[in-house]
């Protein structure tokens, strides 16, 4: 998007070093292990502000760098028509966002990948904790 009808960057945090592709993968798989350890130790049927919560917690014992409940102004025509939330930017290249549904269906898969555009990060999870086991879908920021 470029001129008046644009999402406005955030505020990544500055990190210490670039990530090649398979750094990339290698915290990808990180996540998803930590995603599992809470997924396991809580089960599923809680509402997701505890998954949420669980989840950063356990970044945290991991040393996995991340910001909570990222958001940008999107606007139109200059006017802000309002903000887009994600749940976590990992180490500031992978977009997470969290769900307690049934199952992850096509409309989530575009919400992530919009909201991947729309932070400007390539690559995203979608983290299921509302069935059994966790479901977790990569997807990508199509260029």
């Amino acid at each position: 998007m470029t001129g008046a009808n644009a999402i406005r960057p955030y505020n990544q945090i500055q990190y210490k070093y670039n990530m090649e592709k398979s750094d990339i993968d290698d915290l990808t798989h990180a996540i998803i292990g930590a995603a599992v350890e809470v997924h396991k130790t809580l089960g599923n049927g809680f509402p997701i502000e505890m998954y949420r919560a669980a989840l950063a917690q356990e970044f945290m014992v991991q040393d996995i760098l991340f910001t909570q409940d990222e958001e940008l102004v999107v606007y139109y025509k200059n006017h802000p028509l309002g903000a887009v939330r994600v749940d976590f930017v990992v180490e500031g290249v992978v977009l997470v966002e969290l769900k307690t549904v049934e199952r992850i269906d096509e409309r989530h898969r575009v919400q992530a990948i919009q909201n991947c555009k729309a932070f400007n990060i390539a690559d995203g999870l979608i983290l299921n904790f509302g069935g059994q086991p966790l479901d977790c879908k990569r997807v990508y920021k199509k260029p």
